[in-house]
């Protein structure tokens, strides 16, 4: 099922030229993967906390051939490709006249199912403090020994 919602932006998801930053660009499709899930019933906030896994992206690719300009309409559409090792989620960004601005796909694994000792996390410079609660409740947090 391909799942496509019209994207709603702020002043900071664009740049000085008034073009939508790559920044701006994973959050549309994280959240746009995350309105999905719910669709079918899958909080994965709540889902993670109660059952103890959480989903870690394990590859991902982006493409960008046109950035959309401040106050253009555009949406974004995501659907998954699933095999028995691995979720995959492939994402587009098209514009009001069916132009594909952007592509995009994760490589997703659940961390318990693949008997991993840990991962790294990273935040690409946008507050999201409800990751810290699940991670906080479903793992060790350490500081990297270097």
């Amino acid at each position: 099922m391909i799942f496509t919602i019209p994207v709603t932006t702020r002043v900071e998801d664009f740049d000085q030229r008034g073009l939508l930053t790559p920044t701006a660009l994973l959050s549309i499709f994280e959240n746009t993967a995350v309105r999905h899930a719910e669709t079918v019933g899958y909080s994965p906030m709540n889902d993670s906390l109660r059952n103890g896994m959480a989903w870690v992206i394990t590859n991902w690719r982006v493409e960008m051939d046109r950035a959309p300009a401040y106050d253009e309409p555009f949406t974004a559409s995501t659907w998954l490709c699933n095999n028995p090792r691995q979720a995959t989620r492939e994402m587009l960004l098209h514009s009001a006249g069916g132009e594909v601005l952007a592509r995009g796909q994760a490589k997703l694994a659940l961390v318990p199912e693949y008997g991993l000792d840990g991962v790294g996390y990273w935040n690409l410079n946008r507050p999201f403090p409800q990751n810290w609660r699940v991670l906080n409740a479903l793992y060790r947090i350490r500081e990297p020994q270097i």
